[in-house]
């Protein structure tokens, strides 16, 4: 299954190395060039409960993504003033 997550934060980034985990193929969305850089340098390191994983996942800007993904999962912060 071919699944985009966007919005590659806290929440984005382990439900993307989950289901990476699970066997679906995941590419990791979000508007943090500098997080995307890291995550595309130093891979996507992840502590759940059953361990710590390093997870090498494409990351990308939202507009760079071409094809059509399975699912789309969106995951969005508030801000607040």
């Amino acid at each position: 299954m071919r699944i985009a997550v966007l919005g590659a934060g806290a929440m984005g980034s382990v439900f993307g190395a989950r289901l990476a985990r699970g066997g679906a193929d995941i590419t990791l969305l979000d508007v943090n060039d500098a997080h995307l850089e890291a995550i595309r340098t130093d891979g996507l390191e992840v502590t759940l409960d059953e361990g710590t994983y390093k997870n090498t996942l494409p990351a990308m800007l939202p507009e760079a993504y071409s094809g059509e993904p399975d699912v789309v999962l969106l995951f969005t912060t508030d801000i607040l003033p």
